[in-house]
């Protein structure tokens, strides 16, 4: 697919894409069926999307924002979306660094679509601390995997990504194989994501009977 790259802007000196990966909406959460039912867990994820791409597309040091979906569903028209290669995240995620390398960024940053409590500050602190390390992990709230990840696309350029179990170990020995040491972010908008019932009631703290109306008003 040929990007129009018209639609990316050039405002900074060093230049950060921001790369958001998500599934397609009839594919997306699927654990949280039983709680949520199909519908509304649909719901919550392109609801959790529109906020991550809301953040980003605030944070003054993000020149560009990259959606890759096998799909545009309710993605707002301007935002550039790479249709999936359909392999994994990691394959996912690395379409988008070719983008970025092909338009001349020189920072990326990689983000899930399911983070609900997600802030600018939160990115403004993994951004400084990629900036100055090369490369800057946010784990998720078990430290054990990666809700954010930035890369700097001169020394960090061959850094492979490594989503899937233990991807925060991964993703430091990676940075180790490129001669980097990864800085660790923690936040809690960084740390929520929402993949089972347990991190939704960890995240919005509601119970079964409230869920309906809750999910109504996020975010």
């Amino acid at each position: 697919m040929t990007i129009d790259l018209s639609k990316a802007s050039g405002r900074h000196a060093e230049r950060v894409w921001t790369v958001i990966a998500v599934n397609a909406r009839a594919r997306c959460k699927t654990r949280l069926d039983a709680a949520l039912g199909r519908t509304r867990r649909g719901q919550l994820a392109r609801r959790m999307l529109g906020h991550v791409l809301k953040v980003a597309r605030s944070v003054p040091a993000i020149d560009t924002v990259l959606v890759v979906s096998p799909e545009r569903d309710s993605i707002p028209s301007d935002v550039i979306v790479l249709r999936d290669p359909g392999v994994d995240l990691n394959a996912a995620f690395e379409a988008g660094r070719r983008a970025a390398l092909a338009a001349g960024a020189h920072g990326l940053l990689v983000l899930p679509a399911d983070l609900p409590l997600l802030s600018g500050a939160d990115l403004e602190q993994l951004l400084d601390a990629g900036r100055r390390a090369g490369v800057a992990i946010a784990p998720d709230r078990n430290g054990s995997g990666t809700n954010g990840l930035y890369l700097s696309l001169h020394s960090g350029a061959g850094m492979r990504f490594a989503f899937g179990p233990d991807s925060r170990e991964n993703h430091e020995f990676a940075a180790r194989a490129c001669g980097l040491f990864a800085q660790t972010v923690v936040t809690r908008g960084l740390q929520a994501d929402i993949d089972t019932p347990a991190d939704y009631e960890a995240v919005f703290g509601t119970t079964r009977s409230k869920r309906a109306s809750h999910l109504e008003s996020y975010p």
